[in-house]
């Protein structure tokens, strides 16, 4: 005798689970009335497997109760959901003997609610995950059967954690259902003290705020790539959609060039980055990247020499920094410049400078930075610069 299984979902969600199952363990699939766009796809699926088609009525509507009847005659013994856009109301989480089970497809309970993949990453998360959980009347509320973490690399889009998350998914499926159905399944209660929901975003939110710093503008754009419609702004009365992924150094220059018109500058000197977006439009992603700034005068615009924040690593939260004055006196200053944008548009907390004979000026700017000194130690003959390498790391104290 089979356990039967009524799942709920889209057509990505429901093919997820089915295919783990038999035909007679599944008497029905059921899709939301509120995605119409999915209902063809969802009715071929249904044909292809022979099983029954149900569609849900929004809750208010003289359709809903005929609907919960039609779920109760199948008489399940389980009610699996995956990709659902509609809420599944008491009447018929009562309804199955094992239960309603959920995916969620974040880490709960620290991401209840809506689009988890989005809300990591502008969290500037390592790290995403799903969770298998039973259903109360309360969103994502539910205890937890198991779930499973998986990394977000830097230069990550939210195409690519989707992805991961799809693999760890079938893995954690494939891993849980039988047991879920033969009631083995381990089931915890969530720690609401951990606990954090997300409202559901709207096209609105993808606004570029250019105040922001710029590791937070990178990952808005990365949340929104296509086919999601992109982050935007607005440039002489005309949207711009930034819909695919754009590096470090192309925000940078985005924001400190006429799309974002700030300004990285002191008293006396001005950082205006270097980088050409058109070629970088076809590299490849790398999660290393230099970031170079021409010094200038803010009083004539004179180039007053150069500087760059290179070797960055975001996952240790670590770069190099260098400057290379063409007239004197500006070090200190374009110094103070340069260490404010690794840590605060960047966030990095270690920094390396190399230091040129007795010039320590770039080590008095890292330490008025917020910086600590960490190590000191001479170059070898093989680096192409001569100097003393210093390492510095973010004093949170």
């Amino acid at each position: 005798m089979h356990e039967r299984v009524v799942v709920f979902g889209d057509p990505q969600g429901i093919q997820q689970v089915t295919k783990l199952m038999s035909r007679e363990a599944i008497p029905a699939i059921v899709g939301a009335a509120i995605r119409p766009e999915q209902l063809s796809a969802l009715e071929e699926f249904a044909r292809r497997r022979e099983v029954r088609l149900l569609v849900q009525p929004k809750h208010n509507s003289s359709q809903y109760p005929r609907f919960v009847d039609e779920v109760r005659t199948l008489d399940p013994d389980l009610i699996l959901v995956n990709s659902y856009s509609m809420r599944v109301g008491a009447e018929l989480l009562g309804l199955p003997r094992l239960g309603c089970v959920n995916v969620h497809g974040g880490l709960l309970p620290e991401y209840r609610g809506s689009n988890p993949i989005q809300w990591a990453l502008l969290n500037d998360e390592g790290e995403t995950g799903v969770t298998i959980h039973y259903m109360t009347e309360e969103f994502d509320q539910g205890d937890i059967i198991a779930r499973q973490a998986v990394p977000i690399c830097f230069e990550d889009t939210w195409l690519d954690i989707r992805a991961r998350l799809e693999r760890a998914t079938d893995a954690l499926l494939e891993q849980e259902v039988p047991k879920i159905l033969s009631g083995t399944n381990a089931r915890l209660p969530q720690d609401e003290s951990r606990a954090r929901y997300y409202r559901r975003r709207s096209a609105e939110d993808g606004r570029v705020e250019w105040h922001r710093p710029v590791r937070d503008i990178y990952n808005l754009i990365r949340a929104l790539v296509k086919p999601h419609p992109g982050a935007f702004y607005d440039l002489h009365s005309q949207r711009v959609v930034l819909d695919r992924y754009l590096s470090i150094k192309e925000v940078t220059a985005l924001k400190y060039g006429d799309a974002g018109r700030q300004l990285l500058q002191g008293a006396n000197v001005m950082l205006r980055p270097t980088a050409d977006l058109t070629s970088e439009a076809c590299c490849p992603r790398m999660s290393s990247e230099r970031i170079e700034f021409s010094i200038r005068s803010c009083a004539t615009d004179e180039e007053l020499g150069s500087c760059e924040v290179s070797d960055i690593d975001f996952v240790r939260s670590a770069g190099e920094i260098r400057i290379q004055p063409l007239a004197g006196g500006v070090v200190s200053s374009a110094a103070d410049l340069l260490i404010e944008f690794a840590a605060n548009e960047l966030r990095l907390k270690h920094l390396t400078c190399w230091v040129e004979q007795d010039d320590w000026l770039l080590v008095e700017s890292v330490s008025r930075g917020g910086f600590v000194r960490d190590k000191v130690s001479k170059t070898d003959n093989a680096r192409r610069d001569s100097g003393t390498r210093v390492m510095f790391r973010l004093d949170k104290e």
